[in-house]
């Protein structure tokens, strides 16, 4: 069955739009589910979700404040996947649905301030270096209460510990006279900074397990920030960045 054209901005790609009609609404996709787990509520499940989708490329709903809330709620984890008995490709349909609503959409000043947050703080290492210095003085003064819920949530992500200016990892960490293997490493974008000792420790155990670690410098975002905001083309170059940063070829050690 293909897609309906009663709502041609909406229309989902016709092989997407056939992975969503494989869903045969069994279920087991739910206790998988993050967000289902937590309200119980259908539409919140990724059986629900699927029903909404298709609809809006049918045309038989429109993407309504609820409607966007309950997909925007989807965190796109795609432990739902690995549970399907059908093999539903829920990412590629949750992607192309969240890319059509943000290209039809008029942003609100917040969508606005909180998508250019994303992309151009979260997404870039140094800045947000920067930025958590001012955001852990003001999480020890309790003012991110006085800040829209969503700005307010990412308060809430600000470590109480670690380094107030992180390090870089080294390019090569070196696993022995004799390493076993050389691995590359993907610190990302917020872990480099918030987390940056999970990182430092994880490097330190694979060497201590005699693995060389290879950081390349010339690594980007991975771009899940933009792809999970509707910007498929930028999440695409991206990725082609960072393959290039690690096949490069550059020598190790």
């Amino acid at each position: 069955m293909s897609a309906s054209p009663h709502n041609p901005a909406m229309q989902l790609d016709p092989r997407t739009y056939a992975r969503g009609r494989s869903c045969v609404h069994c279920g087991l996709c739910l206790p998988a589910c993050p967000t289902y787990t937590q309200t119980f509520n259908e539409a919140d499940s990724p059986r629900g979700r699927i029903q909404l989708m298709l609809a809006l490329s049918d045309g038989a709903i429109q993407p309504t404040e609820s409607v966007r809330k309950h997909l925007d709620l989807c965190l796109d984890c795609r432990g739902c996947e690995t549970a399907c008995p059908s093999g539903v490709v829920y990412h590629e349909l949750i992607e192309e649905t969240r890319e059509k609503l943000t290209a039809n959409q008029i942003p609100t000043f917040q969508d606005r301030l909180m998508r250019w947050t994303f992309f151009h703080i979260l997404a870039k290492p140094r800045r947000l270096k920067l930025a958590m210095v001012p955001g852990r003085i003001a999480k020890a003064l309790g003012l991110f209460k006085f800040l829209p819920a969503s700005l307010a949530k990412l308060g809430q992500m600000i470590p109480s510990g670690g380094s107030w200016w992180p390090r870089s990892l080294p390019r090569i960490a070196s696993g022995g006279v004799s390493p076993r293997e050389v691995v590359g490493f993907f610190p990302t974008c917020v872990g480099s900074v918030m987390y940056d000792q999970v990182n430092r420790k994880s490097v330190e155990l694979l060497q201590a397990a005699g693995v060389t670690v290879s950081t390349p410098n010339t690594q980007v975002c991975c771009g899940a920030i933009h792809l999970h905001n509707g910007d498929q083309e930028t999440a695409m170059n991206l990725a082609r960045q960072n393959i290039r940063a690690f096949t490069s070829g550059e020598p190790v050690g």
